[in-house]
């Protein structure tokens, strides 16, 4: 006994001894952070901060813990100066580093990111693995733009207006002390004006590398025609488009800040009373001292208020004489009038889901009007579905002209679906997919820095309009048969996404929930579905899913169900699944989709079960107990 007692006391001896030189020499960073990972998630396989790839943000969160207070405190304390950096994408690179608060990503483009860092935070990016670039020492009372060069001699000219970095290719960043890039810059540029604040579509989702932004051409699979859709479709008009535009040119100019540019905004608003749906004015102001309005017309859906769709294109104009005139007939009344024409198409058609026409104003000095409009949705938690954006839909440099759609990567789905729609209800259109976040010089550019998805439709890229910013846009240059045709297919994916409303009725009340068991070799997770009862006679529900949100949905059930909960189990637990639900009447009729949820969007009293995996009974019982499932 007396033996054990002494073996005890010499373990004890050398713990506290170990404890001790612990407290002389710390851990290195590495190591807090492999100690972080490992507490917040054990069942994680833990590598080095240098070199774990890229990989989704959902996956992240836990290690955010290692950026500490007083980690930061002591950083902040070094300079209170903020720079601008150019940060470029790797693979191997540890994504976490970026969501430090020391690091506010505004642009993303597609082999780099454009952030603000406080100063002497370089060098943690460096032990991350990312390689950067310095653009600006201090970012203080400065407004920077993206500007398009498409060559070195354009390049040479921007610099002569103020400083200038290459970006990327094509792509320069310019500031001049705070003035306006519009206002000293030749009206042939194209420019946007970085936001100040921190992009959402960083947060949302994953990063891909620039390996996988190239322009693409792919070929779609027709859709069953619905013929409500088809009847929109013929409605468009072509001598309303004409009048349209010549209506919009006649105001001499739209240039923002001038009269005649408001006027055109009355105009715009007067047009869509005149259909008969609500209209509003949404002021901002820009430049410092000027002010204008996106005009805002709404057709509200009938089973799902919420889920919104938007067309939208700008209705401000530039030349080389701005002030008196900007006649503007490609750009952007083109745009413009499609927009008016499917305001007064959908007034009379009924939808599930809303749908907004928005003319924007002021695009032409950095997109300040769908700027303020798209972080003001994000603000109000607007769910938009996805962005239809037209400019410039009325040149041709030759015939047949294409139609070129431009996405970004967490958009592409909705470029396809333009392509599919576009193919079955207006096949004399053809259509070129271009997939690059580095086409930023149009409304759709804010809306998927806010993380909604957004198309742009435009008659080429490189611009080949030699009308463009000049005093000859005018619409005798212009082709209204192509216009036509691209505001069918416009018109055609928005009612598409819209959804005219069906028989049977469209479902509601859709729910999911979902459950992550885990033992010591693997994991499973498990979406737990629940809506409502329809008011409709229906025989049963169908339910669909996708691991690609809005697009490629397959039925999972073989046969109409007739209760009104389903549960989708063994699913891989790193992808995420999202479900639509619809009602099939005594006919076989199946009714439109019901709204889009996510398979843990109801997840906030759910939870993961760790060690062996139970048996299903008792994981039914421990849900049902927890009223996770009310219907189990």
């Amino acid at each position: 006994m007396k033996h054990k007692r002494h073996k005890l006391f010499m373990l004890l001896s050398i713990l506290v001894f170990l404890f001790f030189i612990h407290g002389l020499f710390p851990c290195s960073d590495e190591t807090e952070l492999t100690k972080i990972y490992k507490k917040s998630d054990s069942k994680t396989e833990i590598r080095s901060p240098i070199k774990r790839p890229l990989v989704s943000v959902e996956t992240l969160s836990p290690r955010r813990e290692l950026f500490s207070k007083s980690k930061i405190k002591n950083r902040f304390t070094r300079s209170d100066r903020t720079e601008l950096i150019k940060i470029y994408k790797q693979r191997d690179a540890s994504i976490d580093i970026l969501y430090s608060p020391e690091v506010k990503i505004v642009q993303e483009l597609r082999t780099c990111f454009i952030a603000h860092v406080k100063s002497g935070f370089s060098s943690n990016l460096s032990q991350a693995g990312f390689e950067f670039e310095h653009l600006d020492d201090d970012i203080k009372d400065k407004k920077y733009y993206l500007v398009y060069c498409p060559s070195s001699k354009e390049l040479e000219t921007l610099k002569y207006y103020g400083e200038v970095k290459l970006i990327e290719e094509n792509s320069a960043l310019f500031w001049s002390d705070n003035k306006e890039a519009r206002e000293i810059l030749p009206a042939r540029f194209q420019i946007k004006r970085l936001p100040g604040d921190a992009i959402r579509s960083f947060k949302e989702r994953s990063l891909v590398s620039a390996e996988s932004f190239h322009p693409t051409i792919t070929f779609p699979s027709r859709f069953v025609i619905n013929p409500v859709i088809s009847g929109i479709v013929n409605q468009v008009s072509k001598q309303n488009l004409t009048d349209y535009i010549q209506s919009l040119q006649d105001f001499q100019t739209r240039y923002a800040s001038t009269s005649s540019c408001e006027l055109a905004g009355d105009y715009i608003y007067d047009f869509f009373i005149q259909q008969g749906i609500d209209v509003e004015y949404d002021s901002f102001s820009f430049a410092s001292s000027y002010s204008s309005n996106n005009i805002v017309g709404t057709v509200e859906g009938q089973v799902y208020p919420s889920q919104i769709v938007v067309i939208c294109a700008h209705y401000d104009s530039d030349s080389d004489q701005p002030q008196t005139l900007a006649p503007g007939a490609d750009d952007n009344a083109s745009g413009t009038a499609a927009v008016m024409e499917a305001a007064r198409i959908f007034a009379n058609q009924s939808f599930d889901f809303t749908v907004k026409f928005i003319c924007f104003s002021a695009e032409e000095w950095g997109l300040y009007g769908s700027e303020h409009y798209a972080l003001e949705a994000r603000q109000r938690g607007e769910d938009i579905i996805a962005v239809i954006n037209l400019d410039m839909i009325a040149y041709t440099d030759s015939i047949p002209e294409d139609l070129d759609i431009i996405s970004n990567p967490a958009s592409e789905w909705l470029a396809d679906r333009f392509f599919s729609t576009s193919i079955t209800y207006t096949p004399l259109l053809n259509i070129f997919k271009m997939v690059n976040a580095s086409v930023t010089y149009s409304d759709h550019s804010p809306f998927w820095d806010r993380g909604y998805s957004a198309i742009l439709g435009i008659e080429d890229i490189p611009l080949s309009n030699p009308h463009y910013h000049t005093t000859n846009d005018t619409i005798d240059t212009l082709n209204l048969d192509f216009t036509t045709e691209v505001v069918k297919a416009s018109l055609a994916i928005a009612a598409d996404l819209a959804q005219p409303i069906s028989t049977p009725q469209t479902p509601t009340g859709l729910t999911s929930r979902s459950q992550i068991i885990s033992s010591l070799f693997s994991s499973i997770k498990t979406a737990f579905l629940n809506w409502d009862s329809n008011q409709d006679p229906v025989i049963g529900y169908n339910i669909y899913r996708t691991t690609t949100s809005h697009s490629d949905y397959q039925k999972l059930n073989s046969s109409p169900l007739v209760q009104t909960y389903y549960m989708d189990q063994n699913l891989d637990t790193e992808t995420p699944h999202y479900y639509v639900l619809t009602a099939v009447d005594s006919l076989g009729n199946e009714s439109n989709f019901s709204k889009e949820v996510a398979d843990d969007e109801g997840n906030e009293n759910t939870f993961t079960i760790e060690g062996r995996v139970p048996s299903r009974y008792v994981v039914r019982t421990i849900l049902a107990i927890r009223k996770i499932n009310p219907w189990i």
